[in-house]
Formats: structure tokens, sequence, C-alpha cells
């Protein structure tokens, strides 16, 4: 089975939130106070999503992403521009992301420097770490892991792999990490297929 997600996260701050409610992504906004999916969930596993709460923009990526490809209305990386006169991109994070994408041979899912420069500017426009992640399985195997945090210096963040298992830390906790936000396991109360998405929309 497949499953894959493109998506940006921040802390749900009053200024991220007036932000992503005026803007083209209102659509794709959701506010996770409580991040507690399913009454199964082991205590090893349950985690917090910092003070704020975490805001999420499902459904933002590569047109060719396992959900940025798919969701309706999704906004393609490709439409995300950075502020006329913009610092170029940082050339090592670059050169460090075509690497990873050539090992794990998925040509075309690296992130463009035009949205690595949006994400960066967006960093600084909100004052406030801003987190890009990408990922896509299949039959429980990774095609391809990682994020880019803006803090607001760039960072990459890709998960290895033993085999077929992810090594720790993988992306999405080290990336997390960067907005304060600890995951103790691999576990992410917000990609199990059960979530309760719809009762956290941003506009409702």
């Amino acid at each position: 089975m497949a499953w894959g997600v493109d998506e940006i996260y921040l802390a749900a701050t009053a200024r991220a939130m007036a932000w992503a409610a005026s803007s083209s992504f209102a659509h794709l906004a959701y506010v996770v106070k409580d991040p507690v999916a399913s009454c199964w969930t082991q205590s090893l596993h349950r985690h917090e999503v910092g003070k704020s709460g975490l805001l999420v923009l499902r459904g933002v990526g590569s047109p060719e992403g396992s959900q940025s490809g798919r969701t309706p209305g999704a906004v393609h990386w490709t439409g995300l521009l950075p502020d006329a006169g913009a610092a170029p991109a940082d050339a090592t994070v670059g050169a460090q992301l075509q690497a990873y994408i050539t090992q794990v041979d998925m040509r075309g899912l690296d992130a463009p420097d035009t949205f690595r420069m949006w994400l960066r500017d967006l960093s600084h426009r909100l004052q406030q770490p801003v987190m890009f992640y990408t990922a896509s399985t299949f039959g429980g195997s990774y095609d391809y892991d990682y994020a880019l945090t803006y803090t607001p210096q760039e960072r990459l963040h890709a998960t290895r792999f033993d085999g077929l298992r992810p090594c720790s830390p993988t992306a999405l906790q080290s990336g997390l990490a960067c907005l304060s936000i600890t995951l103790p396991t691999t576990f992410f109360a917000l990609h199990e297929r059960a979530f309760d998405w719809p009762s956290r929309a941003l506009l409702r």
C-alpha cells in the first residue's frame, strides 16, 4: 500500500495563523493542539506538538508528490516564488539535496531553489522556524524521506536506512526538533490514516 505526505509545519502562533488564513493555503491549513489520533496509541509513542500547537499545510510540494500530486486544490512548489531580489538559495544544502535524491533515484522530487528561497523568506516574514517535509513509501519501504528546516538558516534532514529500516533520528524527528517538538519514537500521530483532519481545519 502506498503512502506519502508533502507538508509544511510551523508553530500555530497568532501571526502564522493570520498569514495562513489570508493566503492561498487557507483551504490546506490545519491547526493541531492535541495530537492523539487513536485510543490504542501506546503511551511510549505519545507526543506533544509544542506550546502553540502545530499549523500544518497539507498538500504543498511537487506536482509529482504522493500528496501534493493528488490532493484537490494542492499548491505546487513551482508556483511559490521568493520576493524579487531575494538572496540565492544555499548552494551547499542544494548539493546535499541533489546528492540525496540521486542516491534514492527519485529525480524530480528535490525541492527547487525558488521554493527553498520562498520557505526561507516565509521564516523571516513570520519570525519563526518553518519546516517542509516530504516522504513516500510503498509496501512498507521508503522511496524517499527528507525535510528542510529554516530557523531561518536552511538545513537538510534526510533519513538514513539500515536495510529497509530507518535509522534514528529520522528526517521527521530531527526536523521537528527544530520546531521544539520531540518525537520519542518514529511514531507521529498526524501521519496515522485515521487522524481526524476535518475537525482541525483552520477555516470551518
